[in-house]
């Protein structure tokens, strides 16, 4: 699991624009207790999807 960060540094984005997209609900995410986490084969398949549209 991936904290926001560690997405943000992954996708090239800044930490608050993955708490926007979360808020929007574009990304894939689990929050556990008051954190976000991300499954890394969660986001490969969201970005597969993006890839195709």
């Amino acid at each position: 699991m991936l904290t926001v960060k560690q997405v943000a540094d992954w996708l090239n984005l800044k930490p608050k624009t993955i708490y926007a997209m979360t808020a929007r609900r574009e990304i894939p995410c689990v929050r556990i207790g008051k954190r976000l986490r991300f499954s890394r084969h969660d986001l490969l398949r969201w970005l597969g999807q993006r890839k195709e549209e």
